[in-house]
């Protein structure tokens, strides 16, 4: 499932991203778990040009997951860890140097995080152990009252 989940994802991002006319900037919505491992590949950079991937915004705020020089095509393959954040939804955005020192977006997915599994940490039903209390409590209870009795025959 999980395989199939990466080939679906990075064939979003690889035909979006060698898809897209120019200027026009794709957007995918991908639902993902912190800390998975995402292949992004694609092209339409320059040869050689600086391909950085980020989560959020690119440069300003975002944080830098990769940042590595395109192919002698301008094509770029990388696998990308995504990291945890505290918003339910980011943006991986791809994009590459072009000369004059600006970049252009070559690729935007929204990213949903889903919920990941906790431990467990108890049991699932907790009605055995509150039978063995009841019955400890009634033992304890018939004990205490046989003692009495005891006594109460013995002082007779």
């Amino acid at each position: 499932m999980k395989r199939r989940f990466l080939a679906t994802l990075l064939g979003v991002v690889a035909v979006m991203v060698l898809g897209a006319p120019a200027g026009a900037v794709p957007a995918r919505s991908i639902t993902i778990t912190a800390g998975e491992t995402v292949p992004v590949a694609g092209g339409g950079c320059a040869s050689g040009a600086t391909v950085e991937i980020t989560l959020g915004a690119a440069h300003a705020s975002g944080l830098v997951l990769a940042s590595f020089p395109a192919d002698g095509t301008g094509r770029f393959s990388r696998s990308v860890v995504i990291p945890s954040t505290d918003q339910p939804t980011a943006s991986l955005v791809v994009t590459c140097a072009v000369p004059g020192g600006n970049t252009d977006i070559v690729y935007v997915a929204d990213l949903s995080y889903r919920a990941s599994s906790l431990a467990l940490t108890g049991l699932k039903s907790t009605a055995p152990l509150v039978l063995a209390a009841f019955g400890l409590v009634a033992l304890g209870l018939g004990m205490l009252m046989c003692g009495r009795l005891s006594r109460s025959a013995q002082g007779a």
